[in-house]
């Protein structure tokens, strides 16, 4: 605790439990200035025994030698500049509460990059299957499509059929329905038709073949309409001014992958 003479203005350190619960009188080394000083307001209460009554002679004695010993704990103005400006080094140990903190943040990060993985495998599962297709698999296997742009857009009875127009120029006719299965009103992407070649079997069949090395040609194809309603049907036919690729022996139509 600092405390100031109130005549001469010298500083002095000094150690608040000496002062009591009530206060004492001190004295200024310096000038001889006496005053009452209070125990500071948060200092705590500490209950003090009470000692037996005695006659006033005693009392004053006992006055006079805490003020004399009293003066003698005051700290001079130089001491206290030394005490009060001198660095001091605090060494810091690891607690255990660092420790915990520690693992919590390595937890959390450990969360966050899980479940920034898991949100790519489900969101970027298009962009995976284009570049790695026999994931396809692996994603039908948990009952997740990646085959369009929208997860609620499925091709049915898809068919197809060479022909020619009024010129007798070869065309070719492309048939089947759009299902939207959401809730809600969704664009329709563009049909991409694949024609490959299967490869042979045994015993002479023939073995379906989808790989890059199998493709002969793909076309772009568009429905006449580009969206369509929560839980509607929609017909579609396209006719394409081209004619089939030669050796091809079977076709897939899926939607545009991203």
């Amino acid at each position: 605790m600092i405390i100031s003479c109130r005549e001469c203005l010298k500083r002095y350190l000094i150690d608040p439990v000496s002062l009591g619960l009530k206060g004492r009188t001190v004295r200024c080394s310096s000038c001889g200035h006496s005053w009452h000083q209070n125990p500071p307001e948060d200092m705590p209460k500490v209950l003090e025994s009470v000692a037996p009554a005695r006659n006033s002679s005693s009392a004053a004695q006992d006055n006079i030698h805490l003020s004399e010993s009293f003066s003698e704990t005051l700290v001079s103005p130089q001491s206290f500049e030394k005490t009060a400006y001198e660095p001091v080094a605090t060494r810091i140990s690891p607690s255990s509460s660092g420790s915990s903190f520690s693992k919590i943040s390595l937890g959390f990060l450990l969360g966050f990059v899980i479940l920034g993985l898991l949100s790519f495998l489900y969101f970027g599962r298009f962009y995976i299957v284009n570049v790695w297709p026999a994931s396809s698999e692996i994603y039908d296997a948990i009952g997740l499509k990646t085959n369009s742009l929208a997860q609620h857009l499925e091709l049915e009875n898809i068919s197809w059929v060479p022909s020619v127009d009024e010129n007798q120029n070869p065309v070719f006719i492309l048939k089947g329905y759009i299902l939207n299965s959401s809730h809600k009103a969704l664009a329709i992407p563009p049909l991409t038709i694949v024609f490959v070649s299967d490869v042979p079997g045994e015993k002479g069949s023939r073995r379906k073949c989808t790989q890059e090395g199998c493709i002969i040609d793909r076309w772009i194809a568009h429905t006449s309409s580009d969206r369509i309603l929560p839980g509607e049907v929609y017909p579609f036919q396209i006719t394409l001014n081209k004619k089939i690729p030669k050796d091809a022996t079977n076709l897939y139509v899926e939607f545009i992958r991203p």
